[in-house]
């Protein structure tokens, strides 16, 4: 508590002084200021306090603090985020690979065909980044469809494209073909090797089925690819490891 009135007095100190000195609304010394509040180790109020004054005096041309910002108050105050990125769109603030990925996390009430058309409309049909931002929203709204066609039409897929399809396809229900989709991933593409993230699926989907055999088959590929660490430290508390997985079925 004592942390978070100091870095607010901070804040307020500090854009006291742009005002007294008639920099508030300066677009470099606001820049400094806005990014000053939605650094990493700031605390979500002062995020939110440089989005109120990003919405009062708007930064023109610079999509950074933007990002800042609304990568920040996305998950606390996401009408916050929706805001800043319609002042972007108000103002002519040019979108950027990140701005889409960004906006598309506060809200499951966000269509992200909406945001998939402005990708389009923006030249983002092949940025690997956005599109597997689009793959992500699509499948936590429940449209498979639609993430396995963007999937299809991508020019180059990365870990990040697979795991989100994956993920889709085991959270949705479908876990025979998300495991699919992982035999799928090691026969084309050779080069990629799966992470904790990846395989966290993998086990959710095999835990769905029951399957026994695909249970030991995931544990011994995760104890030969020396992945069991990384899946440990991503699931600390949940307990949800293919060896407490055989044990149930061995009880």
């Amino acid at each position: 508590m004592a942390r978070y009135y100091s870095s607010m007095k901070r804040v307020y100190n500090l854009h006291a002084t742009l005002i007294k000195s008639g920099q508030h609304d300066n677009p470099l010394s606001l820049r400094t200021f806005v990014l000053r509040c939605a650094n990493s180790s700031s605390p979500p109020d002062t995020a939110r306090y440089a989005a109120s004054v990003l919405l009062r005096f708007p930064i023109a041309g610079d999509p950074f603090p933007y990002n800042a910002v609304i990568r920040h108050v996305a998950v606390h105050a996401p009408s916050l985020a929706f805001s800043l990125f319609s002042l972007m769109h108000r103002t002519n603030v040019p979108f950027d690979h990140f701005t889409l990925p960004l906006i598309l996390k506060p809200s499951e009430k966000l269509d992200p065909h909406h945001i998939h058309t402005l990708a389009l409309k923006l030249g983002f049909r092949s940025n690997v980044y956005v599109q597997n931002a689009l793959i992500n929203a699509y499948g936590t709204r429940g449209s498979l469809h639609a993430s396995l066609q963007l999937f299809d039409e991508m020019p180059h897929r990365d870990l990040v494209s697979w795991s989100s399809l994956i993920s889709c396809f085991a959270k949705n229900g479908f876990p025979s073909e998300a495991l699919v989709l992982f035999q799928q991933m090691q026969l084309r593409e050779s080069a990629i090797l799966p992470d904790g993230v990846i395989m966290l699926s993998v086990i959710s989907a095999v835990s769905s089925l029951g399957a026994l055999e695909l249970g030991v088959w995931v544990h011994a590929f995760i104890s030969r690819t020396g992945l069991g660490l990384t899946v440990v430290r991503t699931t600390p508390s949940t307990g949800f490891l293919p060896g407490s997985l055989m044990r149930e079925h061995l009880a």
